[in-house]
């Protein structure tokens, strides 16, 4: 049996952002597809006998390139940036290729990374990707043929967003187009510049007109933020319901792998991925060697199973002596959940103000309806000299997508991510707006989705993932089986809208005459 082509997300630390699987898969091939700048990261990886194919400029041949490769028996790895599935090659090459010929080893987002070193949850922001032709600068009155139009279009409908951007559309061509349409105080700009090098840097709460000026290291992401304070006729006093809290970590905080523990202890929620020990980042594995930190795990009411913990132990990872569970109730109740918040910090904080480092383990990533968010919350308003810091992760849906071999976006596609408590009627809305929905935690409502699909005819649209990444792991894409069935409670349905339809563009206020014009628009 021929091999599958795998395509390997890469983030700038190279062999040390990888899976052991992905980092093997990569020293067995035979054949190594990627751009110049990912071939040059893994170069003391790949094997010396190994062809090396630069697909700069030649992205069309790829699909060609590969199928020669696996006809003439050859392993062959295709390097992408980030997470393939996500705005990235792996979304592209799913289209091109046939069924099986290919599989996914993920890897963190980009935009994920940014958003964990600034502490931002990130499930409900909206990507984008400006790696398009280079139409130069952006003049006002230019059509879909720009490749920053998208862009603009976007920012006339949302209030945040990040993007993926290219060495020609970049950060600062991005802020001169703000200005070129007169949306110069209306955004606010972050730029998180080669994440993972010893050279990262983040310039956070940039204006457009600062930004404008600047030079920003390659590769980047951009973070966009309306500025509340100088839209809708709001005053300069008005609540920017966006701004980032004080980081409680301080100006003179000290992290990355190779910092010195201060005192007190620092709190770390570390990200496990959906439940596959071989999806466990470096990052995250790097801290739980170490012997002199306490385990801290969640689990649900009067159970003491952590799934958590499972993932740990199946990675053969030793649990220590001094690990403790703290204990979350399944509640709606907010009195009741505050409470056991409260009580939980009280007892990290035991092991913090001893000096000691507590590590919080949460299965997928801990920004992302993950417990790990209130246990930090309430921490911080205990103790604000306290260092918090969120190491990500690969989330279920992310992993889901690549075992399922479905792009989760491509292009100026829409995703949304939300639990199945949210109801019927709102996923009935999220379809409208969304070409890809992510149900998590179906169990309670399966039958009610099911019918909603049924009713807008996207039963066959749908595929169905239960405890992804484990030995347990289903995979149904004929969800109408699934009807009565009694699932897992962790599980999720991952839905494909090729029905939505796109509104007619929305002008830029360049383009827009009358008295009707003006900036700002939402």
């Amino acid at each position: 049996m021929i091999d599958p082509c795998h395509i390997v997300g890469v983030l700038d630390n190279g062999a040390a952002g990888l899976t052991p699987e992905a980092l093997a898969r990569v020293r067995e091939a035979r054949v190594v597809i990627g751009g110049t700048r990912l071939l040059g990261l893994l170069a003391a990886e790949i094997a010396p006998a190994a062809a090396t194919l630069d697909l700069t400029g030649r992205l069309g041949e790829v699909p060609g390139w590969i199928e020669q490769a696996r006809a003439s028996g050859h392993r062959v790895v295709v390097l992408a940036t980030g997470d393939p599935l996500c705005h990235g090659i792996g979304a592209w090459l799913a289209g091109r290729l046939p069924a099986g010929s290919w599989a996914v080893l993920p890897n963190l987002s980009t935009v994920q990374l940014a958003c964990a070193r600034l502490g931002l949850p990130w499930h409900d922001l909206p990507m984008l990707s400006v790696h398009r032709q280079d139409g130069g600068e952006w003049n006002p009155g230019a059509g879909p043929e720009h490749g920053l139009h998208p862009l603009l279009q976007a920012l006339q409908r949302l209030d945040r967003l990040a993007v993926l951007t290219s060495p020609a559309n970049s950060p600062d061509r991005i802020a001169r187009m703000l200005v070129a349409e007169g949306l110069e105080r209306d955004w606010r700009l972050t730029v998180a510049e080669r994440l993972l090098r010893e050279d990262e840097r983040i310039l956070a709460d940039l204006t457009a007109m600062a930004a404008a000026g600047q030079r920003f290291a390659e590769p980047n992401v951009l973070l966009l933020r309306r500025d509340a304070r100088h839209c809708d006729g709001q005053g300069p006093d008005a609540q920017d319901p966006d701004a980032q809290a004080p980081d409680a970590r301080g100006p003179d905080a000290q992290t990355g792998p190779d910092a010195v523990p201060a005192r007190p202890g620092r709190l770390f929620g570390v990200s496990l991925g959906p439940g596959d020990p071989r999806l466990i980042t470096r990052r995250a594995w790097g801290l739980l060697q170490r012997r002199d930190t306490h385990w801290a795990y969640p689990v649900s009411g009067s159970a003491r199973q952590s799934f958590a913990l499972e993932i740990a132990r199946a990675a053969g990872l030793a649990v220590p002596s001094s690990s403790f569970a703290l204990s979350f109730p399944m509640t709606h109740d907010q009195a009741r959940l505050a409470a056991a918040w409260s009580l939980a910090a009280e007892r990290v904080l035991g092991v913090l103000r001893g000096g000691t480092d507590v590590l919080f383990l949460v299965e997928g990533d801990a920004s992302t309806y993950a417990s790990f968010g209130h246990l930090a919350q309430a921490v911080a308003e205990q103790a604000p000299d306290i260092a918090i810091e969120t190491i990500p992760g690969v989330t279920s849906f992310a992993a889901s997508a690549a075992r399922l071999g479905i792009p989760l976006v491509d292009r100026d596609e829409r995703l949304a991510v939300l639990p199945a408590g949210y109801g019927i009627d709102a996923m009935d809305r999220l379809l409208d707006e969304h070409d890809t929905l992510v149900l998590l935690k179906v169990k309670p409502i399966l039958d009610d989705v099911l019918t909603l699909l049924e009713r807008r005819g996207l039963l066959a649209h749908a595929a169905f993932v239960e405890k992804a990444g484990t030995r347990a792991e289903r995979l149904v894409r004929d969800v109408a089986g699934l009807r009565g069935q009694e699932v897992n409670y962790l599980s999720l349905l991952l839905v494909k809208n090729p029905r939505r339809g796109r509104a007619p563009m929305v002008p830029s206020p360049a383009q827009q005459t009358g008295p009707a014009a003006g900036r700002g628009t939402r």
